[in-house]
This record gives structure tokens, C-alpha cells and sequence, in this order.
């Protein structure tokens, strides 16, 4: 509903500005900046469109700056983010309009690109000085924990161009990303790993933060089966008998019964499943791991035929007898740890 309503203003306002004059009268100034700058490149009315033009975007310039240095005060980063991608876009109308125009307002646009580059730096200085500080808490605590959340602080500070004015943001990425990992040793598996977290070798001599065993619960078996019966039917001569009229006429007459079959399909679905359980231990006092368990399924279907009855009768073509793979269990079993592996190779 509200996309709506606001598609009906828009429609309004664009039908109620139909020239720069008009659209500048109204507060319409960026609307004003590219009529006037149309208008300039088709070469109508230049002198008064470059007065209307000059005009707009000074006060074009001045509105959304004032407009957003009330939400750059808030400590949401988001807020910040969402007025620079808001900038980005009336830039590029500015600096459209001022190529139409032949450079006319290359002052307001560099006013404006100014400010953006002033939210820039205090977006990537949010992330910067945030990582910072907690990599000052790993220097006093130790705690990993920290040099994790400073990474994802010094990632963010990259992303959004940190490297222009901070030429150490790749070092310190590498090292928190160095004092944030995580090791564990497990006995049993090779349980993968991620970017905060290691396996050490089973008999290196360093102690890990993780002590890490698995534990494999049994195969089990369940079988379920349903089935479908179909049955047939048919009149088929056995004999005949003969039959006199009164006039001595003798009569062959066929002699019908009916035979009954059915034909029964029996499916079979045998499941099997797995519980693993992952037991873990703190060994560091920084180990952010936890307990955890799974389970892994494998099933197989198989069909058996039978017919009863007058199987004669039955017009379609089948074969009595069982389908069964032969060491279906044997099969299922070697699926379920294979399902296991994976899965625990891909743990962490």
C-alpha cells in the first residue's frame, strides 16, 4: 500500500513539474537539476536553464546535507551506510547533469562528492578503530575472542576502501586472523576445518584449546512394507453340453466358469540410521566448540510378486519372486559410514 501511495506522489509531482522552473518553485530540486540539464543539451532556453540549473543544485547540495548530518550523529553504521549509497546515486545525477551543462555546477558536485568522501573515511574509521580496540582487549586478556571480532571490524574497514587511509589493514587482518584461531585435536576423525578453526596433528606435543572426540551409535534396521492387490476375473469354457428342442434338434452349447486371481506387489523399504555423538572438551579455557550430535540415514526399496488363483487369467505380463539386492544390509551399512565421513570431515 505504501509503494503504492508513494508511486501516486511521484506520478504527481512529475506531472506538476513539467519544467525546471516550476520543479525549483516547488522544492524539487534534483528533479529541477536533470529538467534544466535536458533542457541545457537540447539547446532550449540555455541561458535561463543555466541560471535554474546553477540554482538547483546549490540548494540541492545544501538540502541533503543538512537533511543527513542529523542521522551521521547516531552510532548506527548502517544509518551512515545507507546515506553514502544514497549519495552515490545523487552524485551520478549531479554529474550527469553537469556534463549536459558543460561543467556548469562542477563546484556544488564537488561540494557534495566532498561530504561523501567524509562519510566514506567515517565509515571505514568506525571499523578500523573498533578493531583496534579489540585487539587492545587481546593484548590485556589474551582471549581469542577478540582478535576474531577485530577481524571481522579490519574486514569490513577493507571492504568499504579502509585501504586508502589505513595502510596497515592487511597486516592487522593476518594477525587477528592468526590470534583468533581456534585449535582442537580429535583422535578419531579429521573433523575439516574453517577459517577460525584448526586441527593439530594427534601427537605434536602442543596443547589444543579443543579436545575433541566421536563416538559412533549403531547401525539399526527398521523395515516397513505395503502392499497392492489386484485382482482379475474371467469367463472361461470348460466344456459344452448338448441340448435337444422338440423337433429333435440337437444343440452345442458351451459351458462357462468363472475364474478368479490375484496378483499381489509387496514393497519393501528397509531403512537404516546412525547416531554420532561429538563430545567436547575446553581445554584452553578459550575453546568456543560445543558438544553436537547427528544422525545419517541410507534406505533401500525392493519389490516381491505373487500370484494366487487361476493365474490364467491374469493378462498382463509379471514375474513371480523377490528383487532383494543380495547383502542389502551389508550395502546400507557401507552408505551410512560413507554419509558419516563426509560429514564429519566437513564439521568445523
Amino acid at each position: 500500500m505504501y509503494r503504492i501511495v508513494a508511486l501516486i506522489f511521484l506520478a504527481f509531482a512529475i506531472n506538476s513539474c513539467q519544467t525546471p522552473e516550476v520543479a525549483l518553485k516547488n522544492g524539487y530540486y534534483k528533479m529541477a537539476i536533470q529538467l534544466a540539464s535536458n533542457e541545457i543539451r537540447k539547446g532550449k532556453n540555455t541561458e535561463f536553464n543555466k541560471k535554474i540549473l546553477q540554482i538547483s543544485a546549490e540548494e540541492f547540495v545544501k538540502k541533503e546535507i543538512n537533511e543527513t548530518h542529523q542521522e551521521l550523529n547516531s552510532p548506527d553504521v548502517k544509518k551512515w551506510k545507507r546515506i553514502q549509497d544514497q549519495l552515490y546515486l545523487n552524485l551520478e545525477v549531479i554529474g550527469n547533469a553537469n556534463i549536459n551543462s558543460g561543467y556548469l555546477i562542477t563546484e556544488h558536485y564537488n561540494d557534495l562528492c566532498t561530504y561523501k568522501k567524509d562519510i566514506d573515511f567515517k565509515i571505514v574509521d568506525y571499523y578500523y578503530q573498533n578493531g583496534m580496540t579489540e585487539m587492545k582487549a587481546l593484548d590485556k586478556t589474551g582471549m581469542k575472542e577478540n582478535a576474531r571480532k577485530a577481524y571481522y571490524f579490519f574486514a569490513n574497514a577493507e571492504k568499504n576502501g579502509g585501504n586508502i587511509y589505513y595502510n596497515d589493514i592487511s597486516l592487522l587482518l593476518n594477525e587477528a586472523l592468526e590470534k583468533g584461531i581456534v585449535y582442537y585435536r580429535c583422535h578419531d576423525f579429521d573433523l575439516g576445518s574453517s577459517r577460525f578453526i584448526k586441527p593439530l596433528p594427534p601427537d605434536d606435543g602442543f596443547l589444543p584449546d579443543c579436545e575433541v572426540s566421536v563416538h559412533e551409535g549403531f547401525i539399526s534396521f527398521s523395515e516397513s512394507k505395503s502392499e497392492n492387490v489386484t485382482n482379475y476375473e474371467k469367463e472361461i469354457q470348460i466344456e459344452t453340453r448338448t441340448e435337444t428342442d422338440t423337433s429333435g434338434h440337437v444343440k452345442i452349447i458351451p459351458v462357462f466358469e468363472t475364474k478368479k486371481a490375484k496378483l499381489i506387489k509387496t514393497t519393501f523399504k528397509l531403512c537404516a540410521s546412525q547416531t554420532i555423538w561429538i563430545n567436547v572438551i575446553d581445554k584452553s579455557g578459550q575453546c568456543n566448540l560445543r558438544d553436537n550430535s547427528f544422525a545419517e540415514t541410507a534406505e533401500e526399496t525392493y519389490e516381491e510378486i505373487k500370484a494366487e488363483g487361476d493365474k490364467e487369467v491374469i493378462d498382463i505380463s509379471y514375474i513371480e519372486g523377490s528383487n532383494e539386492p543380495i547383502f542389502l544390509k551389508s550395502h546400507l551399512e557401507d552408505e551410512i559410514r560413507d554419509k558419516v565421513r563426509i560429514k564429519l570431515r566437513n564439521f568445523y
